[in-house]
């Protein structure tokens, strides 16, 4: 029998209902949560969730959206602030540090990032084109310069994620028509 214990109860909307990518750093014990008690208000909690005391830290109080780019099991967590500074967070230790300055980012939702490379080089995400489709990008962590890598008017519903066994590959869905399509990027 398997014990369960639930790790958020707060009525709002949490990220990471996917279960994508796990949150969390090597050792397993941090699991962040982005969080939101009205998605109409565009106004999100980063919370790490400690497995070993079961209790939850308030990483960051307002950030513009739920999008946290990590890499399984990874040490570094990256998320956009409001003035569009690129910052990270160790799922080790829970320190949080800039990496980008404000600034850099375009404002949420004009970009988006979902998950990271292996080696915390690049940051993959998407922009909305205004056709109701996403354009793949990728953000050179050391400098924020933006790559575009897929442009395909299927791209409405991308949920990129990058490859876990520590590759260059990106799956990548796409939605022609019914069923979904998941393609792999090198």
């Amino acid at each position: 029998v398997a014990e369960v214990v639930r790790l958020t109860n707060a009525a709002g909307w949490s990220h990471n209902i996917y279960c994508e990518q796990p949150y969390t750093g090597p050792d397993g014990r941090y699991v962040l949560v982005g969080r939101t008690y009205d998605t109409l208000s565009g106004h999100y909690q980063l919370l790490a969730a400690d497995l070993k005391t079961l209790k939850l830290t308030l990483l960051e109080r307002d950030l513009p959206c739920e999008f946290v780019a990590h890499h399984a099991y990874s040490e570094w967590a990256y998320y956009p602030t409001r003035e569009g500074e690129l910052r990270r967070v160790s799922l080790l230790t829970l320190e949080r540090q800039s990496v980008l300055p404000a600034g850099t980012l375009k404002p949420y939702p004009q970009q988006m990032f979902e998950t990271a490379t292996k080696d915390d080089k690049w940051l993959i995400g998407y922009e909305p084109t205004g056709q109701g489709t996403f354009r793949g990008i990728a953000l050179e962590v050391a400098t924020g310069k933006v790559h575009v890598h897929m442009e395909s008017p299927d791209n409405r519903n991308p949920h990129t994620q990058a490859d876990t066994a520590g590759g260059t590959r990106l799956m990548q869905q796409l939605l022609p028509n019914d069923p979904v399509e998941v393609v792999v990027v090198t």
